[in-house]
């Protein structure tokens, strides 16, 4: 792995990881997924990350061995709920609203707009947030190495099996859904100070339309500019409203919809899971995976470094492999 440089230290915010800065250390990637298809065992370069197309052409895995490795979908990790009210008075304090992991897309090209939306870094914040996690559909066994990329790996190496397949592999998939309701306020006489892409991850929590409307507007003001984001990953829904504060029963009306929409989070997965017939500790089909990608239950697709693959050890010097 190449040492991180200086520049990209001093670029570094632990509030937005970046993919380049986590490849470098070799680490599991978790991106956050909208309804595009993606195969299991598909290539990728973290060096591309900030481009178009960063997943790889060409497979190092054998086609035929590809396509019979059994995949499995299991709930062992699965079942998860996290719910978030975060308040905050400050343009400084947006990163409150937003975990670690909405950052690590900031700049990803790729990513459709299905999962991406943008914050502003206004005066005064409100956000519901809430995650579910039904469980992950993973290679039993990551399939065989094609002739082609064991002879490259023979006679370059890592690096030049890499140059070639990209050094991230898509290991699994991570079905569930995320949504988020944030509303922000700015007084006319101030500007916003930012505004910046970031990855749709969360969901506005368990919480009743009045309770919405008391938490996020009682303290809008009539010369107030109101700005509602929400998102829901299952169901690819982006909202943006902006109001002024003496104007924002439309506004109102939006934000309980989005709350009626996470409370039953957890039922709407599951009952998708149930109509496309996934159930934990079933073996699944490619097919299948493709199914889920377009229902919107693919919530982070997760990356592993090619070279923790045992087959690619067996094949590079043991120093070779960090």
């Amino acid at each position: 792995m190449s040492p991180i440089t200086l520049a990209e230290w001093e670029k570094f915010d632990p509030t937005r990881p970046s993919i380049i800065l986590l490849a470098k250390q070799q680490l599991p990637l978790n991106l956050p997924w909208g309804t595009i298809p993606v195969v299991i065992g598909t290539s990728f370069f973290s060096s591309r990350a900030e481009t178009e197309a960063p997943f790889a052409s060409r497979s190092p895995f054998d086609p035929l061995s590809l396509s019979k490795t059994p995949l499995k979908f299991e709930a062992s990790d699965g079942g998860r709920a996290s719910f978030t009210s975060t308040s905050s008075r400050s343009a400084g304090h947006s990163t409150e609203h937003l975990s670690a992991s909405l950052g690590i897309s900031v700049g990803c090209k790729f990513l459709s707009a299905g999962v991406t939306g943008s914050y502003d870094e206004d005066d005064q914040k409100r956000s519901l947030k809430a995650t579910w996690r039904s469980g992950t559909a993973f290679f039993e066994q990551p399939p065989q190495l094609s002739h082609e990329a064991i002879e490259i790996l023979k006679r370059g190496g890592l690096q030049a099996f890499q140059r070639v397949y990209g050094d991230y592999y898509v290991a699994g998939l991570q079905l569930g859904a995320d949504s988020v309701v944030m509303v922000s306020t700015s007084e006319t006489d101030k500007t916003s100070t930012e505004r910046c892409a970031v990855t749709v991850r969360a969901t506005v929590l368990v919480y009743s339309a009045e309770h919405v409307e008391d938490k996020f507007f009682t303290y809008a003001s009539a010369t107030s500019t109101v700005n509602l984001s929400a998102f829901d990953t299952l169901s690819s829904g982006r909202w943006k409203v902006v109001r002024q504060g003496n104007d924002i029963e439309a506004m109102r009306v939006t934000a309980a919809y989005c709350a009626n929409l996470a409370t039953d989070l957890p039922w709407r997965v599951e009952q998708k899971l149930k109509e496309i017939g996934i159930e934990p500790g079933t073996t699944v089909t490619h097919g299948d995976c493709m199914t889920m990608c377009r229902s919107g239950l693919i919530v982070e697709v997760i990356l592993l470094p090619v070279s923790t693959l045992r087959e690619v050890q067996r094949h590079i010097d043991s120093d070779t492999v960090m």
